[in-house]
């Protein structure tokens, strides 16, 4: 899957880890946002990535592998829809343009369909565990609209791709403990 996603939504991540641990005011942190140098923390934050999902993902078996084209649909969903919905942090840029351009409602509503879609593919392959991962990447979401807000004023598409890979890293560890959980468990004979 993080094949899947591309470099883009990755130098996202990267630009958006720098600018959160800069602990500046939010026009510091949206200069940091368009400086083309990585910073230490976007180092740091890669390979802690990296490991976590990797780790992750060498857990995964079974049914988890057919909830993952589930969970990437559902945040990409949730992203387009955050692109129409979401306040912009600066007027220019991609998300901006992207969210002047668009049919706000159309998106709105098919963003809101293909969420549905994906849920309930993900709750078809997985049940209790596919819900449990709709479940973490819809928090991720929320999470994504209020540090957005609170940190930067707004989204911009470094703050999407940032959401993307959240997403797709916090799903991806859920299910890893998930199972991890249930090997435990009959391990223990419960």
């Amino acid at each position: 899957p993080l094949l899947i996603t591309g470099g883009i939504h990755m130098d996202g991540y990267l630009d958006v880890t720098d600018a959160r641990h800069s602990y500046g005011e939010r026009e510091k942190k949206l200069a940091i946002l368009k400086d083309p140098h990585t910073g230490a923390f976007a180092i740091i934050g890669l390979g802690l990535y990296l490991l976590l999902y990797a780790g992750a993902v060498s857990e995964l078996v079974g049914a988890d592998v057919w909830l993952l084209p589930g969970a990437l649909m559902l945040e990409r969903a949730c992203s387009g829809y955050s692109v129409v919905a979401f306040p912009k942090a600066k007027k220019d840029g991609l998300a901006a343009e992207f969210s002047r351009s668009a049919e706000t409602k159309v998106v709105r509503v098919s963003m809101a369909v293909l969420a549905v879609l994906a849920i309930s593919w993900m709750i078809y392959w997985g049940h209790l565990r596919g819900a449990l991962a709709a479940l973490t990447a819809l928090a991720t979401f929320v999470c994504y609209y209020r540090f957005s807000m609170r940190e930067f004023g707004g989204i911009n598409g470094d703050l999407a791709g940032h959401f993307l890979q959240s997403c797709e890293r916090n799903v991806v560890l859920v299910l890893a403990a998930m199972r991890l959980a249930g090997t435990c468990l009959r391990f223990l004979n419960f």
